[in-house]
Formats: structure tokens, C-alpha cells, sequence
């Protein structure tokens, strides 16, 4: 599972998504947050901001992907 979270998201807390991080571990799901200055929907992000964060949820992918 991937979290990406805004620390300024006005819609979904982010203790809301720590705390589904918290659950998924606990049953243990393999489980990735990643918090970015910005809000909902990638909002107040540069492009190059966004590209980032895209970049690294393809790695998580590709980490956890099956053969």
C-alpha cells in the first residue's frame, strides 16, 4: 500500500492516513507514506514537485511488484 500525503490536504487529515498507516503495518501490509508540502490532489506543487513524487511511487511499485 502507498500513502501519499499533503501536510496542508484540506479534505484528508493526515492523521487519518498515519493512522491507516499505523493499521496496515500492524496487519502486516507492506506500507509506504510519503508526506509533500502541499495539499489535496497535489496542489501548490511545482511540476517538478509532482514528477518527484511520481517518481518514487514507481519505485515503491517496481519494489514490490510480483514476477
Amino acid at each position: 500500500m502507498l500513502i501519499v500525503q499533503g501536510t496542508n490536504d484540506q479534505l484528508i487529515e493526515e492523521a487519518q492516513s498515519r493512522e491507516l498507516q499505523r493499521l496496515l503495518l500492524a496487519a502486516g501490509v507492506p506500507v509506504r507514506y510519503i508526506s509533500f508540502d502541499g495539499g489535496h490532489m497535489f496542489s501548490g506543487l511545482s511540476q517538478g514537485q509532482q514528477s518527484s513524487i511520481t517518481l518514487q511511487e514507481i519505485a515503491y511499485v517496481m519494489q514490490h511488484e510480483q514476477p
